[in-house]
C-alpha cells in the first residue's frame, strides 16, 4: 500500500464513527502525519459540531509539529 493510501484508508475508518450523527452532512475523517507517524486523528462526530480537521488538530499533543505535518482528509 502506498503511504498516502495508508493514511487515507485511516481517514475512511475514522469517518465511519460519525455516520449516524452527521446527516445531512457527509462523513469525514482526518489524520495528521509528521515524519510518517500519526500525531492526530479526528472525525465529524455530529451535525453542527466541530469538523474532522478541527478535531484532529485538537488531538495533537505537540502543536509545534503541525507546521511540518501533513493533513489527510476524506470527504
Amino acid at each position: 500500500m502506498i503511504i498516502n493510501e495508508k493514511y487515507m484508508h485511516r481517514c475512511l475508518q475514522l469517518a465511519v464513527n460519525g455516520r449516524s450523527n452527521v446527516i445531512p452532512n457527509p462523513v469525514v475523517g482526518a489524520v495528521i502525519v509528521h515524519n510518517d507517524k500519526i500525531i492526530g486523528e479526528g472525525f465529524h462526530a455530529a451535525s453542527g459540531q466541530a469538523h474532522a480537521e478541527v478535531n484532529a488538530i485538537a488531538a495533537v499533543q505537540n502543536q509545534d509539529l503541525l507546521k511540518n505535518a501533513v493533513l489527510y482528509v476524506s470527504l
